[in-house]
């Protein structure tokens, strides 16, 4: 992934399908007119909790990284986001009902994770 890409802030579509990576960085975060993320067929194990700041985001494709197994709670804050394909992502830590569910229920979920810590901070 291109260095200079977090000073695209006007960007609005990513395509970063199958380029074999294993991270999405943090500075994604930066891209804040971003609406349709794509970055499916990569070997992303980790997503950076800086995604929750891509308020405009609408699509996101993180299919068959096969190493995903968790999504940042942070993806929560993601309000527009309709668009959510998980196919082929283990997400083992994320209960199977609630991944069986698809991506609605996924995403409330992890928002009701948030107002879990919010309301419990002792216990995070």
């Amino acid at each position: 992934m291109p260095d200079n890409i977090s000073t695209k802030s006007k960007l609005e579509e990513l395509n970063l399908n199958s380029n074999r990576l294993s991270v999405l960085p943090a500075s994604i975060g930066n891209l804040v007119n971003l609406k349709k993320l794509f970055v499916s067929e990569n070997d992303i194990r980790q997503i950076s909790p800086l995604l929750g700041k891509l308020k405009s985001l609408e699509t996101l494709h993180l299919r068959m990284n096969e190493n995903l197994n968790n999504l940042p709670i942070e993806m929560a804050h993601c309000d527009k986001l309709s668009i959510l394909n998980l196919d082929r992502c283990p997400l083992t830590d994320i209960p199977p009902p609630v991944v069986k569910n698809g991506s609605n229920m996924i995403i409330f979920f992890l928002q009701q994770v948030i107002e879990y810590k919010k309301e419990h901070p002792q216990q995070s």
